[in-house]
């Protein structure tokens, strides 16, 4: 049995009975802003990844847009970074005209190495 207080009245509380009803729930721990982030994760342990030593290095407080919670997210990041930039020079300053009330849905098919494009 667990005692608690509430509004200045104590209760005991069985929890594993609490439990086998499903009247007990897990408090959401995920945070809602940026703010509320870097206050749960200061204390962490994070990684951000060197592209040009090819190296992972540690950090104290992954709360830094350079910096991930873990390696796997580190090496994505700047795989990501480097296809947006090689992205950038293929389509220069291209930007999509959204204006016109048209479809602007294509599929994409690999048929027996052939790519057919279906609007």
């Amino acid at each position: 049995m667990t005692t608690i207080t509430l509004e200045g009245k104590e209760y005991q509380l069985d929890i594993e009975q609490a439990e086998k009803l499903g009247l007990l729930k897990e408090k959401d721990s995920r945070v809602r802003s940026w703010k509320e982030f870097v206050k749960k994760y200061s204390g962490s342990h994070g990684y951000s990844y060197n592209l040009t030593a090819a190296m992972i290095t540690h950090s104290d407080a992954p709360i830094y847009t350079t910096d991930q919670l873990t390696q796997f997210e580190a090496k994505a990041l700047s795989a990501f970074s480097q296809l947006l930039k090689l992205r950038r020079d293929w389509i220069g300053e291209w930007e999509p005209d959204w204006k016109p009330n048209e479809a602007k849905c294509y599929t994409l098919e690999n048929i027996e190495n052939n790519l057919i494009i279906y609007p």
